[in-house]
């Protein structure tokens, strides 16, 4: 028996204690039974068994708002702690409203009692802090997100002065959610700055405790390698994911349910990496075992995994298309077909925006004429689109507009492709991937920097 399932044993047998306490003396151990309804539901979770953590904590819920009657900094803490745990389960499930909901109402609680007693609450505080911004990017408010976060890291770098020891994974959690919502707006320096040093504490602590820290340092190498990739140093980036890999790899055998959708994630960032240094079979691959993975968790959860696998689906056929390979144009559009309407409504654009790029690139031999309709169609939907959102189109756009400039030149096309290169490679200090120069030579363009 592993150390989950053990740990899963001992929460369903406090369980069944408690429940059984509850039912003879009710006031005496309803905080009691809320708890271990609460430990098991976290057991649960962490297996990746979401629907029945979701009903465990569902019961908590309605204990610890029963609770509140009290008008006790117990029965406030338990609840917002209940609803913190509503929220993170609902977000593993892609109820991203839902979820939105009882974090806000977890924060407020837990603002109130910080206010309060700060030595006592601020680190819950921090805590859901962290979780709002996490549950302000999943709809699509990025500002929000990141002011949250930013927050968040004052807090646990004060704690962290103070007692290391407690607080320094909390504090590298929360400097890599900041590092993600600053490269999203484009800060990729004080991006790197951080996630630099979240990956730093967690080396460290992952050395010393891997059964604990392992996982999390995977996260941080994941993060770090795409601020290495923004800046232009794909080698390194490439370095960094592989070690991600290996981790995620080995924990997906025998937690595949948990950890298999962290695995993928990393693959498709590998296949990236890849295709950024001339290695496009491998791409190809990398992506291909990315695409079996996410195919499996978007059938059983596609309002979770949707957009990761429409995504993977479409870079898949876009490295063909660079390889000279022939890509199944006609299932790809199948998938869009039946998952996008999975995907949340902000987000759909992205979706959308990549497969006019695939569609133009691999029309260009055949049909040019569709291939400006597709780039032009990428250009309007690019524009006002959230720049966090932006950032993941970032490269497509580039190629189209350079495409549109050349191919069907006007001063305004070839003003902004010219201005959108400069700043495309100056982030990178000049250095574009493979894949850029290659799809502007597969397109017939150049490009001077």
């Amino acid at each position: 028996m592993g150390q989950d399932e053990l740990a899963l044993e001992y929460a369903q047998e406090a369980y069944a204690l408690f429940r059984s306490l509850d039912a003879k003396q009710p006031k005496q151990y309803a905080e009691n039974y809320a708890h271990s309804l609460n430990n098991l539901g976290n057991r649960l979770r962490a297996m990746g068994r979401y629907e029945e953590a979701e009903e465990h904590r569902r019961q908590a819920l309605i204990i610890c708002e029963n609770l509140t009657i009290k008008n006790t900094d117990s029965s406030a803490l338990n609840h917002a702690v209940t609803l913190n745990n509503m929220g993170n389960i609902l977000s593993c499930l892609g109820r991203y409203e839902e979820a939105f909901k009882y974090g806000q109402e977890a924060l407020a609680i837990y603002q109130r009692l910080a206010i309060k007693k700060p030595e006592l609450y601020e680190p819950g505080y921090a805590g859901a802090l962290r979780n709002s911004a996490f549950n302000f990017y999943n709809l699509g408010r990025f500002e929000e997100a990141l002011a949250h976060s930013q927050q968040a890291v004052k807090i646990y770098c004060r704690l962290n002065e103070t007692s290391p020891d407690r607080y320094e994974p909390d504090y590298a959690d929360a400097l890599i959610n900041l590092a993600v919502d600053l490269s999203n707006r484009r800060h990729y320096a004080e991006a790197f700055q951080h996630s630099q040093h979240s990956l730093q504490i967690y080396q460290r602590l992952a050395e010393i405790r891997p059964d604990r820290f392992e996982l999390n340092y995977a996260h941080t190498l994941n993060n770090f390698s795409s601020d290495l990739f923004n800046q232009g140093r794909y080698q390194e980036a490439f370095d960094h994911i592989q070690q991600a890999v290996s981790i995620y790899q080995r924990l997906s055998v025998s937690r595949p349910e948990q950890f298999e959708p962290d695995y993928a994630r990393a693959l498709d960032n590998l296949a990236e990496y890849h295709a950024s240094l001339d290695c496009l079979e491998m791409a190809i691959s990398s992506q291909a075992e990315a695409l079996t993975i996410y195919q499996r968790h978007a059938e059983k959860r596609p309002k979770v995994y949707a957009e990761n696998y429409l995504s993977i689906a479409i870079n898949h056929a876009y490295w063909q298309w660079l390889a000279r390979q022939t890509p199944d144009w006609e299932k790809l559009v199948q998938l869009e077909q039946l998952y996008l309407p999975q995907v949340q409504t902000h987000r759909q654009p992205l979706i959308t925006s990549q497969m006019a790029f695939v569609a133009g690139c691999i029309a260009y031999r055949s049909a040019p004429d569709s291939t400006q309709t597709y780039f032009e169609q990428l250009i309007a939907s690019y524009q006002p689109l959230p720049l966090a959102m932006q950032q993941a189109l970032q490269a497509p756009h580039l190629l189209a507009a350079i495409y549109l400039a050349q191919h069907h030149p006007t001063p305004i096309r070839e003003q902004a492709a010219q201005s959108t290169l400069q700043t495309y490679a100056k982030q990178r200090e000049n250095r574009l991937a493979f894949y850029i120069t290659e799809t502007l030579k597969r397109l017939d363009c150049k490009h001077e920097l």
